[in-house]
């Protein structure tokens, strides 16, 4: 038991060094994280940049100079652990003035997907969603992603995949 605690307990602090912060710029994350894995790109939602922190891929996407949304990857394809995804909301919404020690309120859990959401409200006013899914392309392989992002961002991101799909048939 002791063990079990034990590795839970390094893998939550392993998670909690991996982290990008909505709010912050380019140059924090470049501070904390160090130089980019890829270049980046520019697309329709944001500026995407690409970082890896230990066993974990960063996607963070700015949008007015600003994180708007975060997306973690374990390398190993693992899933996040409870507490894994505990550690990343409560440090992404501490950062933001008036969200802390707000609870996330999970609005949809789908077993057979592996799929769950959070939302984070404040005043009868949603300001975030998280949400964890494998966005696997075989099943023998499993690419469980965490996001974290502000609520403009969702429309955003809407938005820009209607627009990427019509620039791509644009290019045919």
């Amino acid at each position: 038991m002791k063990h079990i605690l034990l590795f839970a307990g390094l893998v939550a602090i392993s998670t909690v060094g991996a982290q990008a912060h909505i709010g912050w710029d380019l140059a924090t994350c470049t501070q904390k994280y160090g130089q980019e894995v890829k270049p980046l790109t520019r697309g329709n939602a944001g500026e995407v940049h690409y970082f890896t922190v230990g066993d974990m891929g960063l996607t963070v996407t700015l949008r007015n100079d600003k994180v708007k949304k975060i997306v973690y990857r374990k390398m190993s394809g693992q899933t996040f652990s409870s507490e894994e995804i505990d550690i990343l909301q409560k440090k992404n919404q501490a950062d933001i003035l008036g969200w802390e020690g707000i609870e996330w309120l999970q609005t949809l859990s789908n077993p057979e997907s592996g799929t769950q959401i959070w939302l984070l409200n404040r005043q009868g006013v949603t300001g975030f969603q998280s949400f964890i899914t494998n966005q696997a392309t075989s099943p023998d392989r499993p690419a469980y992603v965490f996001v974290i992002r502000t609520w403009d961002q969702i429309s955003v991101d809407r938005e820009a995949a209607m627009q990427d799909k019509l620039d791509k048939m644009r290019n045919l």
